[in-house]
């Protein structure tokens, strides 16, 4: 084959520009998402083999507004003023129109999660007494998950006074003076000042807690004690973004608290990370919604927000009882180039294979070792390589946050 090369008047520049990003790109290594097992929390496998959905039951009561004073939140900055009507917190109702659905979004939910790495075997998924076909295995190794489920939500839409002030741009002006005069007209718009006109805006306030009881079919015996699992949702489109009907400082926990994925969701739209998502995880690529052509000024639908709730909730039980995936971002160190090569390439076995036959390892090597362990479940030898790595640096804060993950 023959290298055809021409240089233009530019060549020297482009040159350039290509050895910086070669430069850059092996300065620093860019981390890698790994799909690591994680085992049960509760031992539950020991003591069944299957697994059927029985009662889910919607309850009334009140769910607790989350703890704006902890949780190391900051609200100096975040007050919000009051809207009306307000509501001081969330209350459940058995009998409410949209409940059964919720009902079914749940069991959906819970089914999908175990039948993506639950090791039981789903004998009814319907949750109705007639949903049992087929040979029945031994009861005493069957469990049947039940629960009880408290949802709220509030959707307001309307209209509210916002401070507008009109800005004549001048296109001659330097950046800088633009960039002050928008600051000056925000902050003139923040005080009060300027045109007052109605704005329209959305807000979705929503709670959701699932009380789960797992007991064994023969006997009823509890197997698995839950505590009840929260999530909620909170957000607002339009409008002012310093008022809300929920008061702000459990606005801002909810938000800092259960929708830290939306706070970094920017980060994924670009197409590039999307089709990475597509390929890395589907079922994460369709939860988000990013196979529909969506507008984060738009609001999302109360069907939308409801499907991401339950889907939190039921992953966080799941995981409770049974070993899950879950996609964790990490740094590959340099160690051995082949052995790096292979775990950024998610062969993970191979990686083990190949730092194995080393003939000595640094601290790096061990440390990627307890990576490509880590990533196949194998806790237990990830410890100990980790420990081997700190063991060669002491001190080493990534090797030391290994460990502390595996603890």
């Amino acid at each position: 084959m023959t290298l055809h090369t021409h240089f233009s008047d530019r060549a020297p520049l482009r040159i350039l520009a290509i050895f910086a990003v070669l430069i850059l790109a092996g300065a620093c290594t860019p981390p890698v998402t790994f799909q690591v097992q994680r085992p049960a929390k509760v031992p539950v496998q020991e003591q069944i083999d299957h697994l059927a959905i029985g009662s889910f039951r919607l309850a009334s009561g009140d769910i607790p507004v989350p703890d704006a004073t902890s949780g190391g939140f900051s609200f100096s900055s975040g007050a919000k003023k009051g809207l009306s009507p307000s509501i001081s917190g969330f209350r459940s109702e058995e009998r409410f129109s949209g409940g059964e659905e919720i009902l079914e979004l749940v069991r959906a939910a819970v089914v999908h999660q175990l039948s993506l790495n639950a090791p039981y075997g789903l004998i009814n998924t319907s949750g109705k007494a007639e949903g049992f076909t087929g040979s029945i295995p031994d009861e005493a190794r069957v469990g049947i998950l039940e629960a009880t489920i408290r949802f709220s939500e509030n959707r307001f839409e309307s209209n509210e006074p916002n401070n507008f002030l009109a800005m004549i741009q001048n296109k001659g002006v330097s950046l800088e003076q633009q960039l002050l005069a928008t600051a000056g007209s925000v902050a003139v718009e923040s005080a009060g000042a300027g045109k007052e006109l109605p704005v329209p805006y959305v807000e979705h306030l929503a709670a959701l807690e699932v009380q789960f009881r797992l007991i064994r079919k023969s006997n009823g015996e509890e197997l698995a004690v839950s505590e009840p699992l929260l999530t909620y949702y909170a957000r607002k489109w339009g409008g002012r973004n310093d008022t809300s009907h929920l008061p702000g400082k459990a606005v801002l926990a909810i938000q800092q608290g259960f929708q830290q994925d939306e706070a970094s969701s920017s980060g994924l739209s670009s197409g590039v990370n999307r089709a990475q998502l597509a390929i890395s995880d589907p079922a994460e690529y369709l939860s988000r919604g990013y196979h529909l052509k969506q507008h984060s000024r738009v609001a999302l639908s109360a069907l939308a927000i409801r499907t991401r709730m339950v889907n939190q909730v039921a992953q966080r039980y799941v995981q409770q009882i049974s070993p899950s995936e879950e996609a964790t971002t990490l740094e590959v160190l340099d160690g051995d180039a082949a052995a790096a090569t292979l775990i950024r390439g998610n062969a993970y076995e191979e990686a083990i294979a190949r730092i194995q036959g080393l003939g000595s390892k640094s601290a790096e090597d061990w440390y990627n070792l307890g990576l490509a362990y880590e990533a196949t479940g194998q806790r237990n030898l990830a410890r100990g390589a980790y420990e081997e790595a700190l063991a060669k640096d002491s001190g080493n804060s990534m090797f030391e946050d290994a460990l502390q993950r595996l603890r």
